[in-house]
């Protein structure tokens, strides 16, 4: 086989021919399918015998020579001169001329498929590949419940300092490796600690330091597609705004936070 008989393997072929045709499509690994086919006996387009003959380096009247005749008249017709017998005998002829019949795959070639798969195991896993433990989110939810009961009984400097440490951790979370599920569930916790710090730095009489918490939950809240996070956060910037007389920047935080609001959220 003329392939074969070069050393060339599959894909060395479709580099070949993509360079004989001047164009980039289809792409090697989806050429090297339609080679496999054609060295199977399949359909071969006569619109690439050119790329053959030039990769070959020869002419497409020599390339595509009938070869002697093997035996094949008569096949499925009891010898009749037909269509579909020419058919036949015309994907034989190319087949026997190109080489194109079933293969072994060239060991190069097979330790390439080999390093693929493993390749593949590692993107598996991977997409598991995560820092933020078995228990993060528990610990999360328990500091959470804390810190909203202590909101209304502990002086607002001491829940801000625990709040805010909180926030820190999930933000290095976030930072570091995590699935994507865990990382949309940091991106809530981190939008829902920083409406409430956005709230006690309103309440500790620092607007500016409550309206950029207030910004940091609408944004976290968006990223994670939780609208009704990013309403309680528009609610906060709108409110912040307010005490500040800044009644269009709340009139803005107020719409913004309505047209994510879900139809049962209090803000409705």
């Amino acid at each position: 086989m003329e392939r074969e008989r070069r050393g060339w393997n599959k894909p060395e072929m479709a580099r070949r021919l993509l360079k004989a045709t001047g164009r980039p499509y289809p792409p090697v690994t989806s050429l090297v399918r339609q080679i496999l086919g054609w060295e199977k006996g399949e359909h071969f387009p006569r619109d690439w015998t050119a790329a053959y003959a030039t990769a070959f380096d020869t002419t497409e009247e020599e390339l595509f020579r009938p070869p002697p005749d093997l035996g094949l008249a008569g096949w499925g017709d009891g010898g009749a001169g037909s269509e579909g017998r020419e058919v036949d005998a015309t994907k034989r002829r190319d087949a026997l001329r190109l080489g194109l019949a079933a293969s072994v795959v060239p060991a190069a070639m097979a330790a390439v498929l080999g390093e693929a798969a493993g390749e593949a195991m590692e993107f598996t896993r991977f997409a598991g590949a995560s820092a933020v433990g078995a228990g993060t989110f528990e610990h999360l939810q328990a500091a959470g419940a804390a810190i909203d009961r202590s909101y209304t009984s502990e002086p607002p400097a001491e829940v801000f300092a625990v709040a805010r440490a909180y926030r820190a951790r999930v933000h290095e979370l976030i930072r570091g490796p995590h699935t994507l599920k865990e990382g949309r569930e940091l991106y809530v916790w981190a939008a829902w600690l920083s409406e409430l710090l956005a709230w006690l730095a309103h309440d500790l009489g620092h607007p500016l330091t409550a309206e950029a918490y207030a910004i940091d939950s609408f944004e976290h809240a968006d990223q994670a597609g939780h609208d009704e996070l990013c309403a309680w956060a528009a609610d906060a910037l709108a409110s912040i705004a307010t005490y500040t007389d800044r009644p269009d920047h709340a009139v803005a935080a107020a719409r913004k936070g309505i047209t994510r609001a879900p139809d049962t959220h209090p803000i409705e």
